[in-house]
């Protein structure tokens, strides 16, 4: 197989299927998202271990995942912020990301109807601390917000896309 058909080869797996929901990268996009993935790591290393050194100084919570799952939404909307600063939060086709945007939405509201507003759970617990129910329903609320910068962009994205195609 010669190196132009193996490129044509490429390029139909890529482009021809338009029922496909992967993502593809330039390689600056791929650089850049792995470099601010590792920040977000880090972002969540610091907030979770300062946060659960609070909780440990001075006992406020009674769920040590809860609070984890709110630090693990601060990271990603850190991701997802430092992404769209940087041009790299879409692709090529910029579906996939949009997509999983509108997944995540939906999920987090779905899981705050579900768990944030079960009222067999206490927002404070007999202890006198803070229970699941407002630490998840923060959590879901950064994931919701992180989804709408995501299709907030995507919106402004496609527009400036259509207005370029227009002139």
């Amino acid at each position: 197989m010669s190196l132009k058909s193996f490129d044509k080869f490429c390029e139909r797996m890529i482009m021809a299927e338009p029922q496909s929901q992967k993502e593809v990268f330039d390689e600056r996009q791929n650089q850049l998202r792995t470099k601010l993935t590792v920040e977000a790591l880090w972002v969540y290393v610091g907030v979770s271990g300062l946060a659960v050194l609070i909780n440990e100084i001075a006992a406020w919570c009674s769920s040590v995942f809860s609070l984890l799952a709110v630090c693990a939404a601060v990271a990603f909307l850190w991701w997802t912020i430092r992404c769209a600063a940087k041009d790299c939060i879409f692709g090529i086709k910029g579906i996939g990301v949009v997509s999983g945007a509108w997944v995540l939405l939906v999920e987090a509201v779905a899981f705050t109807l579900m768990y944030v507003v079960d009222n067999n759970r206490p927002f404070i617990d007999e202890n006198g601390l803070v229970g699941e129910r407002p630490l998840l329903g923060i959590g879901f609320l950064i994931l919701m917000i992180s989804s709408l910068i995501v299709i907030v962009i995507s919106v402004k994205r496609k527009k400036k896309i259509s207005d370029s195609d227009e002139k």
